[in-house]
């Protein structure tokens, strides 16, 4: 057995430079709005209080849960291993040009990261890595997580502005009396009008992407599956719900390049520029998980491939 030659570069991981300024911005946004929370929200309640007490031992979970799960989630290698080895292996069904090696069935390969990765899910470009099978539980748990802690200081700020609105002596005495820096009420009310700001943002950004999520693993299939097929339907005018145009909301829409058809008559009208349309989560509300083996030939996921191998497995005559 003899070792390839690595390709000029290829990323092993999120956390190895060059990072991404998609990654910088999440982190910088992210870092800002928790401390922000923290440091200069939360003081508003007394923490020898029950719900003060609560709040920040809550929010300091969350956010210690969120970098806990971002730390293994982008230092994980998906990387398919024996794309570096020559092998003959049974399980290296599946030959890569781009690697120039066999890799496992479920391997693709991803051209940012420049290698396969095992049942690639979908490049993600706020952890500056690709997300398959070896990383895509602590990327779910990440990405649920840290919806959570959003969440929970955005109903937390606009609780505390109504507040101030409703009741402010009170609030003012409140802050005189509780909050270590003692703020005026107009800076605060300022600071929580920043965090609802920032936390809709982000509640935006992680509440689509989880719930898409969680529409793809009740379906089975990965982000790949789903695009690589739909690419496939819309060619043949078969998506549902998906046109040139735009559908539902911009926050939740993926766009994607067709080459043109090669028909009768699109090489009569000449060639044509690349068509885009639009995916969301209406469309993938619609798609059927058999979808991806009618068009595509074949599903990247883990599960569904061991699942059809344990049915052949019960099949077989002894």
């Amino acid at each position: 057995m003899g070792t390839r030659v690595k390709p000029p570069f290829s990323r092993v991981n999120g956390l190895q430079w060059p990072l991404n300024v998609w990654q910088l911005g999440a982190s910088f946004v992210f870092i800002l709005q928790t401390l922000l929370f923290l440091v200069y929200i939360c003081p508003y309640e007394d923490i020898s209080e029950p719900f003060g007490c609560f709040l920040v031992s809550f929010c300091s979970f969350t956010t210690a849960g969120t970098l806990a799960l971002f730390v293994p989630t982008s230092y994980i290698d998906p990387g398919d291993n024996s794309r570096t080895k020559t092998s003959d292996s049974e399980e290296l069904t599946r030959y890569c040009g781009h690697c120039e090696a066999k890799v496992h069935e479920t391997s693709r390969h991803c051209t940012k990261c420049n290698k396969c990765v095992i049942g690639l899910d979908h490049h993600c470009k706020w952890l500056n890595t690709c997300i398959g099978s070896k990383n895509y539980t602590p990327f779910i748990f990440l990405v649920g997580t840290c919806l959570l802690h959003v969440t929970t200081q955005l109903w937390a700020s606009t609780y505390f502005l109504l507040e101030t609105v409703v009741s402010e002596e009170s609030s003012r005495q409140k802050l005189h009396d509780s909050h270590v820096m003692s703020p005026s009420m107009t800076n605060f009310r300022i600071a929580l009008g920043v965090n609802i700001f920032l936390c809709c943002l982000l509640l935006m950004v992680i509440g689509e992407l989880f719930t898409f999520h969680v529409i793809l693993i009740y379906k089975n299939i990965t982000t790949y599956d789903f695009i690589m097929a739909s690419r496939a339907m819309f060619k043949a005018g078969k998506l549902k719900g998906a046109t040139i145009c735009a559908t539902c909301c911009g926050c939740c829409t993926k766009r994607n390049k067709v080459a043109p058809g090669v028909g009768p008559q699109d090489a009569a009208a000449g060639p044509k520029p690349k068509s885009k349309f639009q995916i969301n989560i209406c469309t993938l509300i619609s798609f059927e998980a058999d979808d991806v083996n009618r068009w595509t030939g074949g599903s990247t996921s883990v599960k569904r491939v061991q699942k059809q191998n344990d049915r052949q497995l019960a099949f077989t005559p002894v």
